[in-house]
């Protein structure tokens, strides 16, 4: 439990920190916004594509891995879109709820995995965010296509998943894997200097994101997300990755994607689009701060 703890503690006291300097108006909107731009564009995929470039994939499951949290997505979506006539909420809030199950923040993620697991699980993360990234953006867009209240239409918002830098990122890793194209010293001295940086400032920025004041009133609706986010996705994406025949490396990396928060991202598309803005604002403080004590129960559940 104290590699745990040693694991998960930093990350969420980084993402405190960031909630905390936003509370003291370190930084104006201005300033998070260039903030968010410079880690999203520039130092995530410098930390991205070396670690798929670099990576052996021969003694990897990345095929098992990749079938499963594509699998678990499109299962967790379709079994949303079956159950919405059951569920007692507006069709905004529902879309709220759908986003809330399915997407996970990759801000908090990768430094869990890079503590616990380093180089091998950074190149797994990296399969994953290819593999789910398109996966899981496409089945929200179409959620807020059918329950939403309209706004930016289906083909204005599926648009940035074509320049996501981070999806990009990762294709460029596996190419340059796949091609076996050689490094060169000054060009990995340069990305890994930025890539450096790009943890602290992506939890620095999912902490500067959560917003407390939307937990008033929903919390029948937020606990039910929390339920089926923390509790059982986790599950799911361990029993297909069992099904699919992962290694435990594997395995553990669909368990943490299954066990991480919910995604900032998830709020804008739900303002641009006409869905449920403040549920889905609780649900990303909510996941994320109950994911401090359900990510380090769940890690030690699996080893």
């Amino acid at each position: 439990m104290t590699l745990i703890l040693n694991a998960v503690l930093p990350v969420f006291l980084v993402v405190a920190l960031g909630y905390g300097l936003k509370r003291l108006r370190f930084l104006g909107p201005r300033g998070w916004g260039a903030v968010t731009k410079l880690a999203y564009y520039v130092f995530f995929p410098a930390f991205l594509v070396p670690a798929i470039w670099g990576a052996d994939f021969r003694g990897l499951d990345a095929g098992p891995l990749a079938l499963t949290v594509a699998t678990a997505a499109g299962l967790a979506g379709a079994v949303l879109f079956v159950a919405r006539p059951v569920v007692p909420l507006s069709g905004p809030s529902y879309s709220s709820l759908f986003q809330g199950v399915l997407r996970w923040n990759s801000f908090v993620f990768l430094p869990i995995v890079a503590n616990l697991y380093g180089q091998q699980g950074l190149a797994l993360a990296g399969i994953v965010i290819a593999a789910l990234v398109p996966v899981v953006n496409i089945l929200c867009v179409l959620a807020l296509s059918k329950y939403a209240q309209g706004g930016g239409g289906l083909r204005r918002a599926l648009r940035p998943l074509l320049t996501n830098p981070i999806l990009l990122a990762c294709f460029a890793g596996l190419v340059l894997n796949a091609a076996q194209v050689p490094h060169w010293g000054v060009l990995d001295k340069v990305m890994d200097r930025m890539g450096d940086a790009a943890l602290p400032l992506g939890l620095l920025l999912a902490g500067s994101g959560l917003n407390f004041t939307a937990l008033r009133g929903r919390l029948p609706t937020l606990g039910a997300i929390c339920a089926l986010k923390l509790g059982v996705m986790p599950l799911v994406m361990l029993g297909l990755a069992k099904f699919y025949g992962a290694n435990e490396l594997a395995q553990a990396i669909a368990l943490l994607v299954g066990a991480s928060p919910g995604a900032a991202a998830s709020y804008v598309l739900a303002r641009q689009m006409g869905g449920d803005a403040p549920l889905m604002a609780g649900v990303v403080a909510a996941t994320t701060s109950l994911s401090l004590i359900t990510l380090p129960l769940t890690i030690a559940w699996f080893l």
